[in-house]
């Protein structure tokens, strides 16, 4: 089980530099079978997407916390994969269709086993409304 930070996470987008089967391939090449293991066991359990045109893009999308996505991108290094990280929180329920409604909705659901309303209201005691992040503003307000 992959212990993650609600207050730290965010919608994180990973833009290799190479296209979907050369990627593939060099990981398959350069991975080691324990660092694919850690790449598994935290992408499995976060919500996550990728490119829907594998020909032309090649891209991972997850909603993540900082120290989950270090591993990530170590391994990444490691393996000496070319990519570029875009910060994608500011799109989550914003009113456009940047992230589709299916990876909006595995977000939404994911938060709910994650976050505790009695977590979140103490938050808002001890430092206020404007401490809360996008996500625990949306589970307060969905809740």
């Amino acid at each position: 089980m992959v212990n993650f930070d609600c207050n730290d996470f965010k919608i994180i987008k990973f833009i290799y530099k190479l296209k979907y089967d050369d990627f593939g391939t060099h990981l398959k090449n350069t991975l080691k079978v324990k660092d694919g293991v850690k790449i598994v066991d935290i992408l499995t359990e976060l919500p996550s997407c990728q490119s829907p045109i594998k020909k032309l893009y090649n891209w991972d999308m997850v909603l993540i916390d900082s120290q989950n996505r270090d591993i990530i991108e170590l391994i990444l290094y490691k393996c000496d994969v070319e990519f570029t990280i875009v910060d994608m929180t500011k799109y989550y329920r914003d009113g456009s269709e940047t992230l589709t409604n299916v990876f909006v909705k595995d977000i939404d659901d994911f938060l709910k086993t994650q976050m505790e309303l009695n977590d979140i209201l103490e938050k808002v005691y001890k430092n206020g409304v404007n401490s809360l992040n996008k996500f625990e503003k949306t589970f307060l307000d969905n809740y």
